[in-house]
């Protein structure tokens, strides 16, 4: 398991620093299972899910229910990270993702790699990049990640309501879900 750090003034992360300072090998763990915001409906509206680091946990969960259920939905798979070398689950959602018949993936690294048809260079950058404007929305990722997709999308006319996010710590942007959209 790898220990979540804070950066930027952010706590480490609680369950990953206990692990690593407290559990032992034999350790029992009394754990529930996973919960979130992010749910799949039942539509045939395109999807676009976005990710950034681990925020690719719930977009990996829903590529394989994707392509279990409904490989025929249109999908479109945005992911940033680092590097290749830390991108998590990529060969498990590139596997599942070969299981659906439309789906279109782009990954950009930040710390710089031979681009291709599928990975880019830099930060995340969604301009120029058809959307339907229909689309269903899932962003998960650092909230500051998920404010300015957020921003862009609006500001490329996807309506709010069909933009769901799934923030990994407390909630702080469900109040004010405009600040920090630009």
């Amino acid at each position: 398991m790898k220990r979540v750090r804070g950066v930027d003034g952010a706590p480490d992360g609680q369950v990953s620093t206990w692990l690593h300072e407290n559990a032992q090998v034999g350790t029992v763990l009394d754990v529930s299972q996973p919960a979130g915001d992010l749910l799949l409906d039942d539509s045939d509206d395109a999807l676009v899910l976005i990710s950034a680091g681990i925020g690719i946990t719930p977009v990996a969960a829903m590529v394989d229910d994707l392509a279990q259920r409904r490989p025929d939905r249109p999908v479109h798979l945005f992911h940033v990270d680092r590097e290749p070398d830390t991108h998590a689950l990529v060969s498990a959602v590139r596997g599942r993702a070969q299981h659906l018949s439309d789906v279109r993936a782009l990954t950009w690294y930040t710390a710089g790699v031979e681009e291709g048809p599928s990975v880019r260079s830099g930060r995340m950058d969604l301009a120029g990049i058809d959307l339907p404007p229909t689309a269903r929305v899932f962003l998960c990722g650092p909230l500051s990640f998920m404010q300015a997709v957020r921003g862009a999308l609006t500001a490329r006319g996807i309506v709010p309501d069909r933009i769901d996010y799934e923030v990994f710590g407390p909630d702080l942007w469900a109040r004010r879900p405009e600040s920090g959209a630009a």
